[in-house]
């Protein structure tokens, strides 16, 4: 969808002037619905990712195949890469799709509410996943409603509200919390919470 107003940069350059393919090495985006009544492996699936690379016929090279075993790898989904992507969990097919975009290797991640359909165990897995990433040096945006999860995985929080940007910068900023309040029309109280972690 075009942009109406302003420019946005990516790696330097103007948006509107990469091309889509260009621009799909550049970037990889995770849906928050997927529809995965697909009759391939969890490998054929991941290796969607190397598709931005390949020409009218792909053709996988050795590097490409490396890539995608690195991906499998990264998101602990080695043992099902023969099985069928439409019989696997809900979290594995998370998985899936972060490996996928991972296959691209792009160095901007998107993500929308990828964690809304998880339990708590896959949803750490998940976020483990994600900071490591960002440790790694991507650079993730993701979309999500769930302030705590929001808060656990980020180093910079923008809340947006009927269509603006009301905040921009760290939730550790006195600001924040008015912010919250005037966009979810609440009031916002610290407490006590359960935390989890993977054993």
């Amino acid at each position: 969808i075009p942009f109406q107003d302003g420019t946005i940069n990516l790696l330097g350059q103007d948006l509107r002037a990469i091309k889509r393919k260009k621009l799909s090495q550049l970037v990889s985006y995770t849906a928050q619905n997927n529809d995965f009544d697909l009759a391939i492996s969890v490998y054929d699936f991941v290796s969607l990712g190397r598709y931005p690379f390949q020409g009218i016929i792909p053709i996988y090279t050795e590097e490409d195949k490396k890539i995608i075993k690195k991906a499998l790898e990264i998101t602990h989904l080695e043992a099902k890469s023969e099985n069928q992507i439409s019989k696997l969990s809900g979290g594995e097919q998370q998985r899936a799709l972060i490996a996928r975009s991972l296959a691209t290797e792009a160095p901007l991640m998107l993500l929308d509410e990828p964690s809304s359909s998880l339990d708590i165990k896959h949803q750490l897995e998940l976020f483990k996943i994600l900071k490591n990433l960002k440790n790694q040096g991507k650079a993730i945006i993701i979309a999500i409603h769930n302030i705590n999860d929001a808060l656990s995985l980020s180093d910079k929080t923008i809340l947006i509200h009927k269509g603006n940007i009301i905040f921009n910068g760290q939730s550790t900023e006195s600001k924040f919390k008015e912010c919250l309040e005037e966009t979810y029309q609440i009031k916002a109280i610290n407490k006590d919470k359960f935390d989890f972690e993977l054993k």
